[in-house]
């Protein structure tokens, strides 16, 4: 905003003009909240994030305090119990799906590297037998074209052959974790 511009109510903010409004200006005296304001349930929930972003000393919360945070705004605890259900249900695997997709791109570099070493392996053959690359150069691009339609596949969220194999991945590594 430039210093002509009529400095807006922070009330009546909307999202993007909340962005426009840059961090040195939250403490100016026109933007300074009234006791008048009030706020929909959006507006809180971003003024509490941008509180707590503030506050880069805490590494985290634990779930007394998640308790006693949701006591002060009025919140039962069954509701703050439901509500941290619901978000591990939403953002709970979205760690299992990174270290799922980092390992399925493990797998198909391994794959790679076996055909780069078929193929190593047989152009020399190939060549001493025929003089020419023909046959050898035919098994690696139909190899490799299988393992670029594997990785696309595998590396595309929410189509079923992902959903399928992260499942067939969960299940693998709890079965690890039972035995371990």
């Amino acid at each position: 905003m430039s210093q002509l511009d009529p400095q807006p109510d922070p009330a009546n903010l909307t999202p993007s003009d909340r962005s426009a409004v840059s961090p040195s200006d939250w403490s100016s005296p026109d933007l300074a909240p009234t006791d008048l304001a009030t706020y929909d349930q959006d507006a809180v929930q971003e003024i509490l994030q941008l509180a707590l972003a503030k506050r880069g000393d805490i590494e985290g919360y634990s779930r007394s305090q998640l308790l006693e945070m949701g006591q002060e705004l009025g919140l039962s605890e069954a509701d703050i119990t439901a509500a941290e259900t619901k978000w591990q249900e939403i953002y709970g695997d979205q760690g299992d799906r990174a270290r799922f997709q980092a390992s399925e791109k493990a797998r198909i570099q391994r794959r790679a590297v076996k055909v780069a070493i078929v193929t190593l392996f047989l152009s020399p053959i190939n060549w001493i037998l025929a003089h020419h690359l023909d046959w050898s150069l035919i098994v690696a691009l139909v190899w490799g074209l299988f393992i670029a339609l594997d990785a696309w596949k595998s590396q595309q969220p929410g189509t079923d052959t992902f959903e399928k194999r992260f499942q067939n991945w969960q299940n693998d590594q709890k079965t690890i974790d039972d035995w371990t």
